[in-house]
């Protein structure tokens, strides 16, 4: 989707529509952005038509190494950080494999793994 944008080192696909089967039809089509250059990534996008937000459905605390943008349909996470990249892609093969249905469960592993939450929290 981005090969045209030099600043992009990965993008993967993520979210309900790759994670559960069958996946969801009336759901945003979610992607992982890695970068090394936020501030730059950051003013390619805007200059595209895309709008940075505060999506809370990502939010875990203040200090949060990534932005969230969207565009239509499309929502983008963007990160520098290789281990969240990583870590977020675990979150991803995990739900995946256990096609785990349920938002709030996969909410709830996504932070345990990004976040060492407990499950349970």
């Amino acid at each position: 989707m981005f090969e045209h944008i030099a600043l992009i080192e990965k993008e993967a696909r993520i979210g309900s529509r790759v994670t559960c089967n069958p996946a969801p039809i009336d759901t945003d089509d979610d992607r992982l952005v890695l970068t090394d250059d936020p501030e730059d990534l950051h003013n390619v996008l805007k200059g595209l038509g895309w709008e940075c937000t505060r999506d809370p459905r990502y939010e875990h605390d203040d200090t949060s190494d990534f932005r969230t943008f969207r565009k239509g349909e499309v929502n983008l996470i963007v990160t520098d950080s290789l281990t969240f990249f990583d870590l977020f892609m675990l979150s991803t093969r995990i739900a995946t494999e256990l096609n785990i249905m349920n938002k709030s469960m996969r909410k709830r592993l996504f932070q345990a793994i990004l976040y060492q939450k407990d499950f349970n929290e």
